[in-house]
């Protein structure tokens, strides 16, 4: 029941919320936002048939497009107001607006599979690691980055969020809030990436942006006991990055 109601929030949120209109803004106008981390010996690895997941705006496409041809791009996002703007930057993507722990493809479909900066708003990611597994061809790659759990920093937002979204519930609380927040932001001039007036607006009508990160050994535990063998791995300070391979058989 509670997976259910975090699944249920978590899809209520990034399709009911002006989410992907203040991340439009970020990575577009502001231009916080730069470009993907992908090495260029990554990319060789997806192969022609590619599948991203949490497609976004289209700054990963737009990226992979310049460094790597390929036959067949799919797009998947949960929000269809993210998809219908998406900016491919010229780049032909098939685009599909569905689940990723229930991704509407046949088994062995895709021989490169990424998942960048959308892994930390999945919360099943035992069943996204099988969905991933199931659709890759033999000795496919699956590229993802995670926020890592056991930093500091990140367990800290996570349970900052977590108090927030129940502290919001009241409204007295909230006004005060919000009002605060505001003013301050305002007074320091705060243009950093979800630290300014936009940003604060969206967390008050709509709450915290859903947020699951992993333990690093965790996720390559996971990662292994699913079927995959893990062929490089960069910390990058709050967050890693795996490239992992479909073992054979």
């Amino acid at each position: 029941m509670a997976e259910n109601r975090r699944k249920e929030s978590l899809e209520g949120y990034f399709i009911s919320s002006d989410y992907y209109i203040r991340w439009f803004r970020e990575v577009r106008e502001r231009k916080t936002v730069g470009e993907p981390f992908l090495p260029h010996p990554v990319i060789s690895h997806l192969g022609n048939v590619i599948l991203e997941i949490g497609v976004g705006e289209g700054r990963v496409v737009r990226y992979v497009s310049k460094h790597l041809r390929h036959d067949l791009y799919v797009g998947l996002d949960i929000s269809a107001d993210i998809l219908y703007n998406l900016d491919a930057g010229g780049c032909y993507v098939e685009l599909v607006q569905a689940d990723a722990t229930h991704l509407p493809f046949r088994d062995h479909a895709f021989t490169g599979i990424l998942c960048i900066d959308t892994s930390w708003y999945i919360f099943d990611k035992k069943n996204l690691f099988r969905e991933v597994l199931r659709v890759l061809k033999k000795k496919g790659s699956f590229f993802s980055n995670f926020a890592d759990l056991s930093n500091l920093r990140v367990a800290l937002n996570c349970a900052l969020k977590k108090t927030l979204n129940v502290l919001m519930k009241r409204r007295l609380f909230r006004a005060f809030l919000w009002w605060i927040s505001y003013k301050l932001v305002r007074l320091l001039k705060v243009r950093r990436y979800s630290l300014n007036p936009d940003w604060l607006k969206g967390v008050f009508v709509y709450g915290t942006t859903p947020f699951y990160p992993v333990r690093r050994k965790d996720c390559v535990k996971m990662l292994i006991n699913t079927g995959f063998n893990i062929k490089l791995m960069i910390a990058q300070g709050a967050k890693f990055t795996t490239l992992s391979v479909k073992q054979p058989g």
